[in-house]
């Protein structure tokens, strides 16, 4: 079993927590220019990410947009972007000081918004578990993958004429354009494509949970 970092957008985020996300696509292949800067560059200009090893029963641990709102003297208060604007039982989790220090102390609001990058492991409330992987081209994607990835048909019960009559894999089409570029989507690069079940829950917490 592997625990892999994962970065979600705040509106995959919301998605997972909602329950219309269980698959995620991340691209299969790394180019030259990646490796440049420490002298190993592949014969045939790429080679595979580590998602290409991503097995079942392997764990993700989301990172998403966060910040540091408060330390008290027991307790490090953690609000995410994702959930700013729910309610604040919604928009924030509370860590243990000791654990939240580590080596250094935080410092609320030093920054603003924090980079997905710097989400610490023990910040992270969401860990996805692996269930299936397989290889495809982008645009290969079906309309029923789409569903998974969270892109389901948008039916507005209260405002019929406001649906968009689009297939899920369209809409998948149009949100991975506005995240890398409508060029990208026309490149149809390889992916590796994930299926998990969402746990709202802390990796560690998992962990200690099923070693008791």
């Amino acid at each position: 079993m592997t625990d892999i970092p994962i970065i979600f957008s705040a509106p995959m985020v919301r998605a997972l927590l909602g329950g219309r996300k269980t698959m995620t696509r991340r691209l299969a292949w790394r180019v030259t220019s990646s490796f440049r800067a420490i002298g190993e560059v592949p014969p045939n200009g790429v080679a595979p990410t580590t998602w290409q090893s991503a097995r079942p029963g392997d764990r993700l641990w989301v990172r998403e947009t966060w910040q540091l709102h408060s330390v008290a003297s027991d307790k490090a208060t953690v609000v995410y972007a994702a959930s700013i604007n729910a309610s604040w039982t919604e928009a924030h989790n509370q860590f243990p000081i000791a654990l939240a220090c580590g080596l250094r102390a935080p410092r609320p609001f030093q920054e603003g918004w924090r980079s997905p990058l710097h989400l610490p492991r023990w910040a992270s409330r969401l860990t996805l578990t692996i269930t299936g992987t397989k290889i495809e081209r982008l645009q290969k994607i079906s309309n029923t993958d789409a569903i998974a990835e969270g892109c389901g048909v948008n039916f507005d019960h209260e405002n019929p004429e406001r649906t968009r009559e689009t297939f899920p894999a369209e809409r998948f089409r149009d949100l991975w354009a506005r995240l890398h570029g409508m060029d990208d989507w026309d490149a149809n690069p390889e992916v590796v494509a994930l299926t998990f079940t969402v746990h709202k829950h802390n990796i560690d917490t998992m962990i200690k949970t099923d070693a008791a």
